[in-house]
């Protein structure tokens, strides 16, 4: 019988700043690429040390993450790493996470990719100090952005929102999406809401007419007055067709995306 060991930890990587009462300049051995996986929640530990080589409290620190093209052109990402131990980081020992999910990798293509750090120590205004992230003392390292562990992604297609009459509180309303179907037992959905409060509820059926519709695995978002646009991973078994189902007493959709 065939074993295979598999591995499930955090990646660390060490990233040093201009700080620290040596006389020489201490760089990075080796500055490793890191890589992002598509379609999967993305976790990255960075470890601070100064030119001593011991870590730095980043306590009251504020350190900011830029996913950049690799022409150096275009800003893809921009996150704030966590220094919360509830994510992993341990800031009195200079280790902070950063945290990708699938929506935000979404919109970005595979590709070989520039980032960048930013660390704006408490008491600090304006701008912060760059991080030395390779290791010729450069402040931009290589990331990878990869289809990995899932497929590759499909481009979304536009799910369309029939015309109806705007709800309020004394006049609640109930109105569906058009009707769409994915052959995939697995799929993604943003939802873009405009001040929306009310429920949302995914339902099949088994004709293009709708005959009977009826409710996916009890599935229901309740929201108050919520505008931004929200992502849903979905994995409901296969239903041929489908639609949203919302009930509101104030706001609107503005566009839904399926993939």
């Amino acid at each position: 019988m065939y074993s295979t060991s598999v591995y499930y930890y955090i990646p660390r990587h060490n990233v040093v700043l201009s700080q620290g009462s040596s006389a020489r300049r201490y760089d990075t051995v080796y500055a490793k690429n890191l890589t992002l996986h598509k379609g999967v929640k993305n976790k990255l530990q960075f470890q601070f040390l100064n030119q001593d080589q011991k870590p730095i409290n980043l306590t009251g620190s504020e350190v900011k993450f830029r996913l950049i093209s690799d022409d150096g052109n275009k800003i893809l990402i921009t996150k704030l790493l966590s220094t919360s131990p509830s994510d992993g980081a341990l800031p009195l020992t200079g280790i902070a996470v950063l945290t990708v999910n699938e929506l935000e990798l979404a919109i970005v293509n595979s590709q070989l990719a520039k980032y960048s750090l930013e660390i704006i120590s408490s008491g600090d205004t304006g701008s912060g100090y760059p991080i030395y992230t390779d290791d010729h003392s450069g402040a931009r390292g290589t990331i990878q952005i990869v289809n990995s562990v899932i497929p590759n992604l499909m481009p979304s297609h536009e799910v369309t929102i029939p015309n109806h009459q705007y709800p309020t509180e004394s006049n609640p309303i109930t109105f569906y999406s058009s009707v769409f179907s994915t052959p995939a037992r697995s799929f993604t959905m943003q939802v873009f809401y405009d001040d929306y409060t009310g429920t949302v509820k995914l339902q099949g059926s088994t004709t293009q007419q709708g005959d009977d519709w009826y409710d996916i695995d009890d599935i229901e978002f309740s929201y108050t007055n919520r505008s931004e646009t929200l992502g849903y991973q979905l994995d409901t078994g296969i239903h041929p067709y489908y639609r949203l189902e919302f009930v509101a007493t104030n706001g609107d959709i503005t566009k839904i995306l399926v993939r």
